[in-house]
């Protein structure tokens, strides 16, 4: 080259331009290739190196800190997030446990809900049957009492007493009583033995009857006045006697029935105020037994309420702390994910990573090992992870399908709840009837006491019967006041639920409205995300016009490097804006999920309480089952009175029978009246014996009663202990059966005895016929005497002294039945207002009923509502999980995008700090080589000095010498060659001296420059290189620009 410049000395820079471009063409291509590759891969470890000390300085350690504290620091984090697994791990399966342990209670209390209903099904089933069997007794009984009517009336037709047929049964049977006395008085008085009748009496006729037999004792002395009357015919006499004992004894009969009838009402009066009296104090008693169960039975209620409220509280706390423990795992998931994206992106950093040279690759030997172990044991975390996502995946089916349970179970339980409403309005339906069946047993045995009060003397024993019966209903009586206030305690209980109802309805609207702010924050996120759509589209936009642009840059780099600068830093600001809106996005998101989490532990509190109302619910439908069996028992008792009141009215039925013979048979009567006394006592004892074993079975019943409540108190663990006692009482309730059955088989006996009885009263009635025979004779000889009361004038005045005394005695018994009809006024007015008092309390009882049963309609509409309500947020929540995926999807999709433009910004970087370096590395060697010409321009001003020097000694030896030139010029040729050698080698090494210092100088300035700025520090080392690469470019051509002027100086000169 400097051959060609020293021959062509004008025109050397272009020509050393033009090679320079040659050989920068030729090896451009290959150099730009290495160093992009070089630049992208230092770019990126650079990016990712400066995110782990960024990170490492969040977490407290030092940039400047060794590789060794740095790797401790991220074992320790990779051992703490292992532990984080296992305990997660632990976690879930005690959630498994628990969950398992939960279904396997769902399932049994299903298998008792069932069991529940078979058995009110079958109570349902004898209950209906018992209420026919009542009905069918209560029409044979109507239809006994009609025959027995019927039967009465023909027998008084048949005797001739048809006026009395017409008249109720206690004047029939008054009447009776008074023919019975005057045939007694007239039978005692024909009879020679009048003393027997007074020992064969009762002890209260004897008490009573002392001051008749002092009367007749004075009037048998009266009598006797006729004997000492002297000179009479002893014919005469004796017709006299019996005339005036005639009409004495009519006189006597006369007074005896009426102080016989006087007794026996002053009798009834006394035995009416006892009983009375008995009743009152019997009433008290019962009474206060009655206050004494209704308080344990309180007592007990509050006992069990109590437990009630502290398993709830239990069971909330373990939900609450389940519920923490969920979130806790829930929020440990996502710093798992993030643990594994900073891992995985450290793989993909180190895998990214150059392996240049020979000793960087040794050095990252160590590295990968150590890295390999991270990565097993980063896919294991990732194996774990994947686990556990499936886990929950599982345990949320699980939690859908319980879901679903519930709802059934609700719909189960509000089916039964309906059940139990029908079953209320029929057990209240039989209630009424059983009430209007005691009603009318009540006006019934009150018509049978009334025609009883006549009969008390002699029909004690039935008397006793009916008070046992008027005993036994009023006990039911108070059976049924109790079961009313148990019914009017669990109307309490629901209005309890009721308001527990309305606090959740409350809580539930509360809850509505926070979905509502829930559901317009997520729209208003949905709104802005569409915006960030759109800011997505023009931000594709502005890339492909940033491509275009880039494209166009690519060409007008050199010319418009400030303008770039600027469009650069603005794409960065509006980078950074992105990211500052997507991190607002994500942060959105976010908290719209927590929000998401919160009404999700809000609505399993929800179905929580929905579960502690069924709990109750079940309670209630148990203490409805102990209710209903004591209106079992309570038609148990009452079975037992009609059966009672049936045999009260076969005795009824024996003792009319009896009176109506004995008036036929009163001789016989008086015989045999000890021995139905003590037949009497026999059956008094039996009867006594039979209400021993009643009060023996209400004392089973009260035992098995108690029993049922320790087993209810006991609950299912002493189901069996319970089923034990139970069959023993059986056992015991067949043998009081077998009892009563033996106790039975002694009446019929007793039966028997009286029939074989009545067959001796036929006998007995044919010796009266022959006895009233007599007495036929005997009053034909009393109308003989009757002729004879003139003569009796004089015993007149007795008889007004003992009329005066009879009119006092009938003045003292008027006295006595007006206190009686005012007592008996008194006992209507209390009756009548205890009625009113009955029927207020049942209209009470039925506003209330229908009052609960609309409340209970409305909380079950309230309850489908809300049913609805949560299918209906159950359906959003889907929705707003398909959104969320939505959302998360595109954030994916947009975080690659993301990716993919930094990654082409980081080479679209490395291209332009590439072509920088090329730009710098061009002008350096431009400024070199305008030196080089500035030089060779110095040495071709001296060349054309020497050259003018050089003709003018020529022209002067030309002038000098015109002969001989041939000779001259040789020897001026050789000298000249000789100065002109030695010029040419110490240009050429001074020139070269100084152009390798002017490049020395050029590379340090560029090293200086490039370590100024910190981020192309790093990539300096690479470019090393490529400079000593292009050093050679640069001293070959003047080693060939030597080495032609040194081979062939001597041979062109």
């Amino acid at each position: 080259m400097l051959w060609v410049a020293s021959y062509f000395p004008f025109h050397i820079p272009r020509i050393i331009w033009n090679s320079l471009s040659i050989t920068l063409h030729y090896n451009g291509d290959a150099v730009l290739g290495k160093l992009e590759t070089k630049m992208e891969k230092s770019m990126l470890e650079n990016v990712r190196l400066e995110d782990i000390l960024h990170y490492l300085e969040r977490e407290g350690i030092d940039s400047l800190a060794t590789t060794e504290e740095q790797l401790c620091y991220v074992w320790c984090l990779f051992q703490h997030s292992e532990d984080r697994l296992r305990t997660a791990s632990r976690d879930l399966e005690e959630l498994r446990v628990k969950h398992t342990e939960e279904m396997k209670e769902v399932e049994n209390y299903v298998n008792h809900v069932r069991h529940l209903t078979e058995e009110r099904e079958a109570l349902n089933h004898d209950f209906e049957k018992e209420s026919e069997q009542l009905q069918l007794e209560f029409k044979e009984l109507q239809l006994q009492q009609e025959v027995q009517l019927k039967e009465i009336e023909e027998m008084l037709d048949q005797e001739g007493l048809s006026e009395i047929a017409q008249s109720s049964p206690s004047e029939q049977i008054a009447y009776l009583l008074v023919e019975r006395t005057t045939l007694l008085e007239k039978l005692e008085l024909a009879d020679p033995k009048l003393n027997s009748y007074n020992s064969a009496g009762s002890g209260l006729q004897e008490i009573h009857l002392k001051t008749l037999q002092d009367d007749l004792q004075k009037q048998q002395e009266y009598l006797r006045w006729p004997k000492e009357i002297p000179n009479k015919p002893p014919n005469v006499e004796p017709e006299k006697e019996k005339t005036v004992r005639g009409k004495l004894e009519m006189i006597v009969e006369e007074e005896a029935a009426r102080r016989l009838q006087e007794m026996h009402e002053e009798i009834c009066g006394l035995t009416d105020g006892l009983d009375m009296k008995g009743k009152e104090h019997k009433l008290e008693l019962t009474l206060e037994s009655a206050q004494l169960e209704i308080e344990e039975l309180k007592e007990n209620l509050n006992k069990i309420k109590e437990n009630e409220s502290t398993d709830l509280q239990e069971t909330k706390q373990h939900n609450h702390r389940l519920d923490r423990e969920i979130l806790a795992l829930r929020n440990r998931v996502p710093s798992l994910d993030l643990e594994r994206k900073m891992c995985g992106e450290l793989d993909k950093k180190k895998e990214i990573m150059p392996e240049d040279n020979y000793e960087t690759e040794r050095n990252k030997k160590s590295d990968e090992t150590f890295h390999k172990r991270c990565k097993k044991m980063i896919e294991d975390q990732k194996c774990k992870h994947t686990d556990l996502l499936h886990k929950f995946q599982k345990f949320e089916h699980e939690h859908e399908y319980l879901v679903e349970r519930n709802e059934e179970l609700e719909l189960f339980l509000g089916e039964i709840q309906n059940q139990t409403k029908e079953e209320r309005k029929h057990f209240e339906y039989h209630i009424e009837k059983l009430q209007r069946k005691i009603s009318s047993l009540e006006t019934e045995l009150s018509k049978i006491q009334e025609s009883k009060r006549e009969t008390v003397m002699k029909s004690q024993e039935t008397v006793t019967k009916a008070e046992d019966l008027q005993e036994v209903l009023i006990m039911n009586q108070e059976e049924i006041e109790i079961l009313k206030s148990k019914l009017s305690e669990e109307k309490a209980w629901r209005k309890q639920l009721a308001s527990d109802l309305k606090k959740a309805q409350k809580v539930l609207q509360a809850e509505s409205q926070e979905l509502e702010r829930s559901k317009s924050e997520l729209l208003y996120l949905f709104n802005e995300i569409q915006s960030l759509q759109g800011e997505r589209e023009e931000r594709q936009f502005f890339l492909t016009a940033y491509e275009i642009l880039h494209k166009e840059n690519a060409f007008l780099e050199t010319k418009n490097s400030t303008e770039k600068r600027l469009r650069y830093e603005q794409q960065e600001e509006e980078l950074k804006k992105l990211r500052q809106n997507l991190q607002r996005v994500q942060n959105l998101c976010s908290s719209a999920e927590r929000e998401l989490q919160f009404e999700r532990s809000k609505s399993f509190d929800l179905k929580q309480q929905n579960n502690l109302l069924q709990e109750e619910n079940v309670k209630v439908r148990a203490e409805l089952k102990q209710a209903q069996k004591k209106l079992l028992d309570s038609t148990n008792l009452c079975s037992s009175v009609t059966e009672n009141w049936e045999n009260s009215q076969q005795k009824v039925k024996e003792l009319e029978q009896e009176v109506l013979k004995q008036s036929k048979n009163i001789q016989s009567q008086n015989n045999l009246y000890e021995k139905l006394a003590h037949e009497k006592t026999r059956v008094a004892y039996s009867e006594k014996k039979v209400l021993e074993l009643q009060t023996k079975l209400e004392s089973a019943n009260k035992t098995c009663t108690e029993a049922c409540i320790l087993n209810k108190k006991q609950l299912e663990e002493e189901l069996k202990e319970a089923k034990k006692s139970e069959a023993k009482i059986k056992m015991q309730y067949q043998e009081e059966q077998q009892k009563s059955k033996q106790l039975n088989q002694n009446i019929e006996e007793l039966q028997q005895h009286i029939e074989y009885l009545h067959a001796k009263e036929a006998l007995l009635e044919q010796s009266s016929c022959k006895q009233q025979f007599k007495i036929q004779q005997q009053e034909a000889q009393l109308q003989i005497l009757e002729d004879e009361k003139k003569i009796s004038e004089e015993q007149i005045k007795n008889n007004q002294e003992l009329s005066e005394k009879l009119s006092a005695l009938q003045q003292e018994k008027d006295t006595l039945r007006d206190e009686y009809r005012h007592f008996l006024n008194q006992l209507d007015l209390q009756m009548r207002n205890y009625n009113e008092k009955h029927h207020h309390h049942k209209a009470k009882l039925r506003k209330a009923k229908e009052r609960l049963t609309n409340e209970v309609e409305q909380r079950d509409g309230r309850i489908k509502q809300l049913e609805n309500e949560i299918e209906g947020m159950q359906k959003l929540m889907e929705k707003e999980k398909a959104f969320q995926d939505q959302v998360t999807t595109q954030n994916e999709n947009l975080l690659l995008e993301k990716r993919q433009l930094l990654e082409k910004l980081t080479d679209q970087d490395e291209t332009i700090q590439g072509n920088k370096w090329m730009i710098s590395s061009v002008q350096n060697r431009v400024i070199f080589l305008d030196e080089e010409n500035k030089l060779l321009q110095e040495n071709s001003l001296r060349l054309t000095q020497q050259v003018g020097f050089l003709e003018r000694i020529l022209r002067s030896i030309q002038i000098r010498r015109g002969e001989e030139t041939t000779i001259s010029e040789m020897s001026e040729n050789e000298l000249l060659n000789k100065k002109l050698a030695f010029l040419n080698p110490s240009f050429s090494a001074i020139d070269m001296a100084k152009s390798d210092e002017n490049f020395k100088v050029a590379e340090e300035q560029k090293s200086q420059e490039l370590i100024g700025s910190p981020k192309s520090s790093p990539s300096f080392s690479h470019l090393q290189p490529p400079e000593a690469d292009m050093a050679p470019l640069v001293s070959e051509p003047s080693n060939d620009v030597q080495d032609p002027n040194q081979k062939n100086g001597p041979d062109d000169i």
